[in-house]
């Protein structure tokens, strides 16, 4: 079918409404109506859209189902299709909706009529029927339960049969509810008021098309109980200053956007209700006040940048990874998991609610001591109870987030990670590094106050240090440390691009030492690798807390190889160690370690 329209179709009502036909497609068009919708498909299985421009103006603007169709003033029922599609005649004019429709009704023409009214040429029987000219008030072009493939091109239809026609003739039924539908929007313009495109329980895939409106919309994309696919597309639902409009409004839908724009007070909001919703972003840039917001559901972002001047995602259950934050706020989840993301510009990187597990674990916070917590430092701020450690020392671009094969989607290969312990006030604590370290102590504490001893094995007596001190600590040396304020340690290890690694090793005097242990674990595992020939390890003071792994097991002498069941040690702390002979104890860490092998040589999660 086609609408004779050689500059596009133009309705007062909907420009085109399809409805059960199965598959249909729209190209190198221009489709507008003045008061409702460009495009209206009503249990339509299939429709692809490509290169075409779409205006609306109503409720169901742009592209809608029929649960809007009331609001477009006009609905197809079975009497009016009796008198549209008059069997007995040729050509039938009646008054719809006030305005005069006239049908020419192909089965009774000849194919010399037929090409003399649609202006075909050349054409030598019925069966290469290719196009027909319909005006009508609720459509330009009005298809009912087509069953072979309908395309439209530069507003020419093709690929049509008899077939089709006497489908088209004989759907006399009453179409008022909705069924499942396809719909593709490709290399196309969006336009119209309040929602351009609308899915209800539907199929919809968006590629390199745009979604705009120049007066006033609330939502780009509305999106209920539907799967939706969104590619190469700019979204921005509104040009006027509005209080609020979100690009995509996903109710209990699965949505995904890659590589697309989203210009609009919220980018993507969801809402999960009934239904179980979820949203995921990949490689997508928001700009607005807030990029990823909703009730239920969750929230996932890969590789996106969101430069929105309030919140990045507020969503009670949230993923990202090696996203961008530029917004005051990063994010704020009841559990969220976030991780290689770049929260240099945001004043609260993530605040999540106690009691969730959430973990942030190596981000970058602007700060090579990583994220503000209770204690001094300059990165994000992180506010609750959140696994932040390891973090980041550098952000994720300039981290060589990669292993030796090429680029790792976990980032496994950086060696451009610190991590940290704290130490409350009113306690004695026993500090120990598990490899060779970057910077000195004063870089590791920054502003201690408090006073720091080390443990001298050949005198067998201790030394004070002074704070600020420029000593470095090599694999395994352990300190003695009594903070008056809360002091935070930040170990980051030393990198090296030397592939011929080493693991560390410390000198061990005969009688005591005080050393770190190499990894968490029992004392029998931790330091069975020594030719100091070790017969006792004592603990005497208390373990700095770490999130990465925490010892609370309570203990004071072991005697190693005795029958009772040994202590578990941590790889943070420092422990008086007698040895027999002098010798070695092997550290398992070298220089230039990842993250990945980090974790493992320490025997944590």
């Amino acid at each position: 079918m086609l609408a004779d329209a050689p500059d596009g179709i133009s309705a007062a009502a909907d420009a085109v409404e399809l409805i059960g036909t199965d598959e249909t497609i729209i190209r190198e068009s221009s489709l507008t109506s003045e008061a409702g919708s460009a495009l209206r498909t009503l249990g339509a299985s299939e429709t692809v859209v490509r290169n075409t421009t779409l205006e609306g103006s109503n409720v169901s603007a742009g592209v809608t189902g029929t649960v809007f169709a009331e609001a477009t003033g006009y609905s197809v029922s079975s009497d009016t299709l009796d008198t549209l599609l008059d069997a007995t005649a040729t050509e039938h004019t009646t008054e719809v909706a006030g305005q005069t429709v006239t049908v020419h009704n192909l089965q009774h023409l000849s194919a010399d009529e037929y090409h003399a009214l649609s202006g075909i040429t050349n054409q030598t029987g019925a069966d290469d029927i290719a196009a027909q000219s319909v005006d009508m008030a609720s459509s330009a072009i009005q298809e009912m339960n087509a069953t072979e493939r309908v395309e439209y091109a530069n507003e020419t239809l093709s690929d049509i049969s008899r077939e089709d026609i006497e489908a088209l003739q004989s759907a006399t039924q009453e179409v008022s509810t909705f069924t499942h539908q396809s719909l593709q929007l490709q290399d196309s313009t969006v336009t119209g008021e309040y929602a351009p495109v609308i899915a209800l329980d539907a199929d919809l895939r968006m590629q390199n098309t745009s979604v705009t409106d120049s007066s006033y919309s609330k939502w780009g994309v509305y999106a209920a109980q539907s799967d939706v696919y969104i590619e190469d597309s700019y979204i921005n639902p509104t040009a006027g200053d509005v209080s609020y409009e979100a690009g995509i409004y996903n109710y209990g839908s699965y949505v995904t956007v890659r590589d697309s724009s989203i210009v609009a007070t919220t980018g993507i909001e969801t809402y999960a209700g009934e239904y179980f919703g979820g949203t995921y972003a990949e490689r997508v840039n928001f700009e607005g006040k807030t990029g990823m917001t909703g009730f239920g559901g969750s929230a996932n972002a890969y590789r996106s940048v969101f430069n929105t001047t309030h919140y990045g995602i507020t969503q009670p259950y949230s993923d990202s990874y090696r996203s961008e934050f530029n917004s005051a706020v990063g994010i704020l989840a009841e559990e969220t998991y976030a991780q290689y993301n770049n929260f240099e510009d945001t004043s609260l990187a993530i605040q999540a609610l106690d009691g969730y597990e959430s973990s942030a674990r190596m981000n970058w916070y602007g700060d090579v001591r990583g994220p503000s917590t209770t204690v001094e430092s300059t990165g994000g701020a992180i506010v609750s109870d959140i696994e932040y450690d390891p973090f980041l020392t550098a952000p994720p671009a300039e981290a060589n987030l990669s292993t030796e094969g090429g680029e790792s989607e976990q980032g496994i290969g950086t060696q451009a990670f610190a991590t940290d312990v704290v130490m409350e006030p009113g306690q004695a604590y026993s500090f120990a590094v598990p490899g060779p370290t970057e910077g000195n102590l004063s870089q590791m504490f920054n502003d201690f106050n408090g006073v720091i001893y080390g443990f001298d094995a050949e005198s067998q007596a201790w030394y004070q240090i002074t704070p600020g001190n420029d000593e470095q600590l090599d694999a395994l040396d352990a300190l003695l440390v009594v903070p008056d304020t809360t002091a935070r340690a930040v170990i980051d290890f030393e990198d090296s691009d030397d592939p011929t690694k080493v693991p560390a090793a410390r000198d061990m005097h005969e009688g005591w030492n005080f050393v770190g242990a190499p990894q968490y674990g029992n004392a029998e595992d931790a330091f069975a690798a020594s030719s100091a020939d070790p017969a006792r390890v004592v603990n005497v003071y208390e373990d700095p807390f770490s999130q990465i792994s925490y010892s609370d097991d309570y203990w004071t002498v072991y005697t190693m190889g005795s029958t009772q069941t040994a202590p578990e040690v941590s790889a943070f702390s420092g422990y008086f160690v007698y040895a027999e002979d002098n010798g070695t104890i092997a550290a398992n860490i070298p220089r230039g370690i990842s993250i990945e092998r980090f974790i493992e040589s320490i025997n944590t999660y």
